[in-house]
Parts: structure tokens; C-alpha cells; sequence
């Protein structure tokens, strides 16, 4: 992972988690609000089907029950 995804990830995991708001998320990115939105839509897809892959494998984690919406 780059540095530029690992900055990008920890900037959602703050939003998802409610400590970053998406123009707080849109500077530290150096990315647009609207740009925020479609990275955070992505993010939230990739982590629903994750989740969904996980269980279906049989291997619960405590991050798939976490509300990311």
C-alpha cells in the first residue's frame, strides 16, 4: 500500500468513525468535498463487500459489525 492509499484510508476510517468531517478530510487529502463523497461511496462499497466475503468464508470480525454509514 502507498503512502497516498494509507493516508486516504485513515482519512475515511475518521469519517466513517464521525472524528473528520469531509471538508476536514477534503484538506488533508488536498481533494475536493465532491471528491471526498465518491472516494467515501467507494470506500463504503469495498468494506460492505469485504464483510460480506468474510462471513460467507465463516470468520467474524468486529470491524463487519461496526456501523459505516
Amino acid at each position: 500500500m502507498s503512502q497516498k492509499e494509507a493516508k486516504r484510508r485513515k482519512a475515511m476510517e475518521l469519517l466513517t468513525a464521525g472524528k473528520l468531517d469531509q471538508k476536514e478530510a477534503g484538506k488533508m487529502l488536498a481533494v475536493s468535498v465532491r471528491q471526498i463523497k465518491r472516494i467515501l461511496r467507494r470506500y463504503r462499497t469495498l468494506v460492505v463487500s469485504l464483510c460480506i466475503t468474510i462471513t460467507l468464508v465463516g470468520v467474524r470480525l468486529s470491524s463487519c459489525s461496526a456501523s459505516i454509514w
